[in-house]
């Protein structure tokens, strides 16, 4: 597997991490949620970096913005739950790349053969 794959791959179990913990920690007050941020890498691949929210209180809703409770967690759990399947998507899709260049090079080396 390239270094692509790896390390995108890894970007995405940190991802799958900071999700996991904003969504146990929901209830907890005072708590604020992270985010991850993805970043090219200049040889290639995918680093992170978690980035706090700080600051942010308020829930928008479709029709009308409720402010939380002061102290309480700023977590939305919706937006938690729409990360997490756009997540795992993304590892669904890596995975299949890999797979891909795995079965490319078997196809290639039955060719030189």
């Amino acid at each position: 597997m390239s270094s692509v794959p790896a390390t995108a791959l890894s970007a995405l179990g940190v991802a799958m991490n900071v999700i996991a913990h904003n969504t146990a920690n929901a209830c907890t007050d005072g708590f604020e949620k992270n985010r991850v941020l993805f970043h090219e890498a200049r040889a290639g691949g995918v680093t992170v970096s978690i980035e706090g929210n700080s600051g942010e209180r308020a829930r928008a809703y479709p029709d009308r913005t409720v402010e939380t409770e002061t102290g309480s967690s700023n977590v939305n759990l919706h937006e938690e739950c729409a990360r997490l399947i756009t997540t795992l998507h993304a590892y669904e899709a890596v995975i299949a790349t890999v797979r891909a260049e795995d079965e490319t090079k078997h196809a290639l080396m039955d060719v030189i053969a």
